[in-house]
């Protein structure tokens, strides 16, 4: 997988100046940062403890983060994936 140096050599050696390539190369990794989800496990069947991908913990009155109309993870602003407890796939 690129990472930001290699993008930024690759629009430097396609003749930009080198300021437009580190924008090139910022822009390339704010996509791939945007792809990255964040899990979010609940704490067991019922719980409203939900656990984060990011290392935190969220607490819900009810419902799951969906219910809440909730998309991004307010921790680390990436989008939120539920994951049920593991209660709840038995």
């Amino acid at each position: 997988m690129a990472n930001w140096g290699d993008i930024f050599r690759k629009h430097v050696r396609a003749g930009e100046d080198h300021g437009a390539a580190a924008f090139a190369a910022d822009e390339w990794e704010k996509r791939m940062q945007r792809k990255k989800k964040c899990n979010w496990t609940q704490d067991g069947y019922g719980e409203d403890a939900w656990d984060t991908g990011c290392g935190n913990r969220f607490m819900l009155e009810e419902g799951t983060p969906s219910d809440n109309h909730m998309e991004f993870c307010c921790f680390c602003g990436h989008p939120i994936d539920e994951l049920p407890g593991e209660e709840m796939l038995g």
